[in-house]
Order: C-alpha cells, then structure tokens, then sequence
C-alpha cells in the first residue's frame, strides 16, 4: 500500500486536510480531517482506466477552435453520478443561465451587425481552464438536475474584415475578433472529486480597427526620403 502526502483541497470556500491510501484495487480511500461540521464520505471509488482527470492537451473528439467540448467520448458519466451521490451535491450551485432580454423596440429583421455571430446555450462536459489544462465539467442533464447552461457568442468569421457601413481613415482596417469571458465551473479535480474552476468561455464578438502595415511602411519610408 502506498501513502500520499497530506494535501490541502480547497471545495466550495472550505478548506479540509486530506489524508489518501491509494490501495492496488484502483480505488483510492480517503480520511479526513476537519474542524467543520461537514460531512464527507470515507471512499470514494475511481473508474480504473483513470489516471488522471486532468488532460494537458485538447481531447482529438474537440474542435480545435473551441475552449471547450459539448461531446466527449470519455466523459465519467457514472464516476460523477456517483460522487455526487455519495457527497450530496447541493444543486443550488448549478443551473442555467437565464436569457438576455431585449429591450430594443425593433424586429429582428431591422437588426444588423457589423460582426456575423451565433448566441446559444452550451452544457459543456470538458473545458480548458485558466492553467491550459482540460477538465472534465459536470453537466450530468436535466434527468439528474446537474446542469450548468452558459451562454455564449461566438464569432461566425473571426479575424476578418467587419461589414462595416462607411469607411475608415487611409492606413487602417476592421476586424472582427472573439472575446472570451472566465467563469466559474464545477469540474473534476485531479482524484475526481468535484471542485470548483475558471474556465475560459467565448462571450461576444466585437469589430476592432487596426493599423495596416502597408501604411506604416509607406509611413517609414517618406520619412527616410525627408531625411535624404
């Protein structure tokens, strides 16, 4: 049997010293120590084929734009049921978010937008957090009400020219580029057990104008020719 340092786990603004024996079975069994009244369950039981539930790199399943992943096929549905089971997981930390209300009086018909984009709610079952590393986000659907809905927008052509009305100034140029948001998750820690992490979620998609090096080279080179 092997001992593992005692580690400080930080869940839900809790502090609690964690003592593991990882066993040869594959499951790791767990005492704690806390001054709290918190109750925590004495084992819990890891999926075998998991060493880890921290991936460094973006699963190949994952769209290679996207900080994170709707459908992945080694999401730990039954691991986390579990957890959540044994932990007694208030709900009142998941949900959906709500939609924006609109208080324009115009139809949809009359609204343009200088950068094409696409709002929607996502349920993401992985995402990259503030460290670069993929973790596993508990969206276990509505039949078992662990759920976090996000709404996001996405830019439909990023990184190019905005559909802008006028025009610009000699020497710049629009462009249409994706923001991102970091908002807090309930994911999978490292053991797999649930804690809470920033992620990093497409949130808008804005039009920014910036100087062509064209110009800026034109620029530089009527002032040589000044100087000569």
């Amino acid at each position: 049997m092997k001992s593992v340092n005692i580690t400080k786990l930080c869940c839900f603004n809790v502090i609690i010293l964690l003592h593991i024996d990882i066993a040869s079975s594959g499951s790791i069994s767990t005492r704690f120590r806390t001054d709290s009244a918190l109750i925590i369950p004495e084992r819990i039981d890891l999926i075998s084929n998991f060493k880890s539930f921290i991936l460094r790199h973006k699963p190949t399943s994952c769209r290679t734009d996207l900080t994170y992943c709707e459908d992945v096929d080694t999401y730990p549905y039954n691991h986390i049921k579990s957890v959540l089971l044994r932990r007694d997981m208030p709900k009142v930390f998941f949900g959906r978010d709500e939609l924006p209300v609109d208080l324009t009086t115009k139809s949809r018909n009359e609204e343009s937008y200088i950068c094409k984009s696409i709002k929607k709610t996502i349920f993401p079952t992985m995402g990259q957090n503030i460290d670069n590393q993929w973790k596993y986000i508990i969206n276990q659907g509505d039949r078992d009400g662990f759920v976090q809905g996000i709404q996001i927008e996405i830019c439909q052509t990023p990184n190019r020219q905005c559909d802008y009305p006028g025009s610009l100034a000699m020497g710049y140029r629009t462009i249409c580029k994706q923001k991102y948001a970091y908002r807090r998750l309930i994911s999978l820690s490292n053991v797999g057990i649930p804690e809470a992490d920033t992620f990093k979620i497409p949130s808008a998609c804005c039009c920014s104008y910036e100087r062509t090096f064209e110009f800026m080279n034109r620029r530089r080179g009527g002032e040589m020719r000044e100087n000569f």
